[in-house]
């Protein structure tokens, strides 16, 4: 994620923390829910955001780890409470958990792609990739529509996508369509497509 996306996410924090924290995981996740494992799970969300998923999952007795670049969402998240180790950290390197040791059974990146410069989207691939435990598996939500004009997005190709997923060893067990959860993204013609990758 570029610095000035993280610069505007920054500015825009007292606006978005409770615009972001007021949507329901369970609902946001109803199109690969069927895809979690059960708990006691290792997950890792990248682009952990205010903390709302990262916590519904601690809750469900999952151990999360968050990685989020912005600094007022992470420690919102932080103040918010739930039993999860934040990181600040950002895609395509992660070097917030290089040296760890740390492998995770399920890999969380919700609307965080189309942020990333598509020359990066192989090395930070595989940089998560590499993160995987056996049979873990990758839950993607894909932005698709015009972003903001102050924040950087790419657009995002689901078969590039799909295709570096085969190459890098994954098998893609879900494609599927969904609209935004937020109204302001319907009237704005956002729509998203959820991605499920797993490790062979």
């Amino acid at each position: 994620m570029a610095e000035d996306v993280i610069s505007e996410y920054e500015t825009k924090a007292v606006a978005l923390i409770p615009r972001y924290n007021a949507i329901d995981t369970a609902t946001l996740y109803a199109p690969v829910i069927a895809y979690f494992p059960k708990s006691p799970a290792r997950v890792l969300d990248i682009g952990a955001g205010t903390g709302r998923d990262a916590r519904w999952f601690s809750r469900a007795g999952y151990t999360v780890t968050a990685v989020e670049p912005v600094k007022a969402f992470r420690e919102s998240g932080k103040q918010s409470g739930g039993d999860v180790e934040w990181q600040d950290g950002r895609l395509p390197d992660l070097t917030c958990l290089s040296g760890k040791n740390m492998y995770f059974d399920l890999i969380l990146m919700c609307a965080v792609w189309h942020h990333l410069d598509p020359r990066d989207h192989f090395k930070a691939f595989q940089r998560v990739v590499d993160l995987m435990a056996n049979e873990a598996r990758i839950v993607m939500s894909l932005r698709h529509s015009a972003n903001p004009e102050s924040r950087v997005g790419f657009d995002v190709d689901v078969d590039a996508l799909i295709l570096t997923a085969k190459n890098s060893g994954l098998e893609t067990v879900m494609v599927r369509q969904a609209a935004s959860s937020q109204a302001a993204n319907v009237a704005a013609g956002v729509t998203w497509t959820w991605v499920v990758f797993q490790k062979r």
